[in-house]
């Protein structure tokens, strides 16, 4: 049954709360991909027990047989017509339910899954795999001569200690009244070591769209998820699961065609999982660095600055998020630093002299390293982000720190205006130098996990040799000119000849 966006469907509520019910009810999905649900008759004690509930489920019986397995469920609106006689009190209310799993049968709350597929933002193009192989036909197209077209249907496969995780691209024929074309799909399936309830996706499904977007440096969205069960005789059921994303992204911005560059050129600046050569013990590392709380605070300040430049916004607040990012990275990967190390002992010291509990959280929340501490913070972060790309590697730090002091001043100080709102402080850098300050350290964030994660300097330039921006940024900002690399990966290759145009031209 196919069931859109702002269409309704009838059906009755046979569960709610744990307790089988009988309300007919009327079935809206929302643009935000939520679950509105018009409930009749429905007693007011069955509303206040949605209203208290922690987390409520419910269960529909569409009137076409399927259900639709309700969770989170919310009162949105309800009004009663309240007579003498009456006994219960009963009404209608309009219920909301964030996520949904739709189907031929019916689910809980505690029931739980070992099989997630997703397909995410360009996912085709992040993995980096091409199901076709086009340079081999284009000349016989060009002369209308007989062609074949290759299907590989290749695969990457990462064995982790969440569980397997697969990522496949393959082909998407579509045949319309006047054209056959030929597009691309892709399905990332993980199979949990530990099977999970839907509360948890976020869990498991958070850290690897996180991933991608270090990946193309904008946020990468689960357009779609769908839950498989293994029925037995090697075959399996798919259960979609409505509402994980509100806002579906099916593309990436950097690679909408331009006046300035064509997507066959855009796509080299996008790393993809086919550049790493041990996927496993990249996407390993990146969970265990997940787990830290100072890397946390610097990847949300990552997301922060996504968020600005996903919407346009150009305000200081960038470059605040900018900052808090080499604030988080310093601390997770360099709390050993000398400096940093003594402050965390001495700290610890005076913590262990407080009584009151009170005190003692007051200290750790907000006894936070000076200023000189953060000058530091800027000098390791720059340091290990612009050695990837200095040409000059022999050049030592003290002489590196004498060519970038008087940036990094700057920096400092417009932190410390921004931060402290001291009077005693002036704008150094306008809200245009701050922006870009904030865009490059975003991408410098970018190519130190990616190296972190195995990628090497040179597969690092290659792709961001392709970003406009970033090019523009490093030489304005650091005075480095990045030349773009002439040899392109496989991936880049095989799809050289798949751009947003709508027909080849000789």
């Amino acid at each position: 049954m196919k069931f859109d966006v702002h269409s309704s469907v009838g059906g009755t509520i046979i569960s709610l709360g744990g307790r089988e019910t009988n309300y007919h009810s009327i079935l809206r999905i929302t643009e935000h991909h939520q679950m509105l649900v018009t409930v009749y008759d429905i007693t007011l004690d069955d509303v206040n027990q949605i209203r208290e509930a922690d987390y409520c489920c419910a269960c529909i019986k569409l009137e076409e047989g399927d259900y639709f397995s309700l969770f989170d469920v919310r009162i949105r609106e309800e009004s009663y017509s309240v007579f003498s006689d009456q006994s219960p009190i009963k009404g209608t209310a309009t219920l909301l339910a964030r996520n949904a799993i739709r189907g031929s049968r019916r689910f809980s709350a505690d029931d739980t899954f070992a099989k997630l597929s997703i397909e995410i933002t360009d996912g085709y193009e992040l993995i980096g795999l091409c199901p076709y192989d086009a340079s081999s036909l284009i000349m016989d197209m060009f002369h209308h001569n007989p062609i074949h077209i290759p299907i590989d249907y290749s695969s990457i496969v990462s064995n982790i200690s969440l569980g397997k995780i697969s990522f496949v691209s393959y082909p998407c024929p579509c045949f319309s009244k006047d054209a056959l074309s030929f597009g691309f799909q892709h399905q990332i399936t993980i199979d949990l070591n530990e099977p999970t309830i839907p509360r948890e996706f976020s869990k498991v499904l958070g850290p690897l769209t996180d991933f991608m977007s270090i990946l193309c440096g904008e946020f990468v969205r689960i357009n779609r998820l769908k839950l498989v069960i293994d029925t037995g005789d090697g075959r399996s059921d798919a259960y979609e699961f409505i509402g994980y994303c509100n806002y579906p992204r099916p593309s990436l911005k950097m690679l909408q065609r331009n006046d300035l560059d064509s997507a066959d050129n855009l796509r080299i600046a996008v790393f993809k999982i086919s550049d790493f050569s041990d996927i496993s013990a990249a996407l390993e590392l990146w969970l265990n660095y997940t787990r830290k709380q100072d890397f946390l605070l610097a990847h949300e300040s990552y997301g922060r600055i996504l968020m600005d430049e996903d919407v346009s916004i150009v305000t200081q607040n960038r470059f605040l998020a900018a900052m808090q990012l080499i604030e988080g990275f310093v601390s997770a990967f360099h709390g050993d630093d000398t400096t940093i190390a003594e402050f965390t002992l001495q700290k610890k010291r005076i913590i262990s002299q407080l009584q009151d509990d009170v005190d003692k959280t007051l200290v750790e929340q907000n006894l936070v390293p000076s200023g000189f501490t953060f000058r530091r913070s800027v000098e390791l972060f720059l340091w290990e982000g612009i050695s990837i790309f200095d040409p000059s590697k022999t050049i030592s730090k003290t002489r590196w720190k004498a060519k970038y002091g008087s940036l990094i001043t700057k920096i400092v100080d417009m932190r410390n205006l921004y931060t402290h709102s001291s009077n005693r402080l002036q704008h150094k850098l306008d809200i245009h130098d701050c922006t870009r300050i904030a865009s490059i350290c975003k991408d410098l964030y970018r190519a130190i996990m990616l190296k972190k994660m195995g990628l090497s300097d040179e597969q690092i330039k290659l792709r961001l040799s392709h970003s406009p921006a970033f090019v523009s940024y490093l030489e304005t900002v650091f005075e480095i000119k990045l030349q773009s690399c002439d040899s392109l990966p496989k991936f880049d290759k095989d799809m050289w000849y798949f751009s947003n145009s709508e027909k080849i031209t000789q």
